[in-house]
């Protein structure tokens, strides 16, 4: 192995962006261009429903209200721990786009606890704040985390995967 064994365009990493641009020229969308968005804003959003099918988050006749506490964000489960315990448990961790979610489970396979935070658009920072959020929980039972091993998923699964040493990084296909 040496350079000249792999080829690396000077602008691969463009690719992603690039396709979607492509793409984005065949694509048939009552949204397109700066007349589609702009009738989109001001108002026509009912009317392109309606021609699309898409429907909007409440349902007819339902209130913002009654939509909130229909999908509220639970409370992570409580650890069954004691004062002193060490929780042998498996870390899991899904580094989104959007946020990033975290759970112990134990030896068995149970939930033990879990963290959720919406992304700060740091992917490091984002897991930091989870992680720590379970490791202050398990702490304020006066036990303490023993970590088997990490599994790490997400678009930032491959830079979790190095800096927090994850025993694998799962692709979510």
């Amino acid at each position: 192995y040496d350079d000249s064994s792999v080829l690396l365009p000077e602008d691969a990493h463009f690719f992603p962006a690039i396709g979607c641009a492509l793409f984005a020229g065949l694509e048939k969308s009552p949204y397109r261009g700066k007349d589609g968005l702009l009738r989109f804003s001001k108002g026509s959003a009912f009317f392109i429903k309606k021609q699309t099918g898409e429907t909007g988050l409440l349902k007819e006749g339902e209130s913002l209200e009654e939509f909130k506490e229909k999908y509220k964000l639970l409370p992570p489960p409580a650890p069954a721990i004691g004062k002193g315990d060490v929780v042998r448990c498996f870390l899991g961790i899904d580094a989104g786009s959007t946020s990033t979610k975290a759970v112990i489970v134990d030896e068995e396979g149970s939930l033990l606890t879990s963290a959720y935070t919406l992304s700060c658009g740091n992917p490091l920072e984002d897991v930091k704040k989870v992680v720590g959020s379970i490791a202050d929980r398990v702490r304020a039972f006066g036990a303490e985390l023993a970590v088997l091993s990490v599994g790490v998923t997400g678009y930032a699964k491959d830079v979790l995967k190095e800096t927090v040493g994850a025993d694998v990084a799962i692709v979510e296909t």
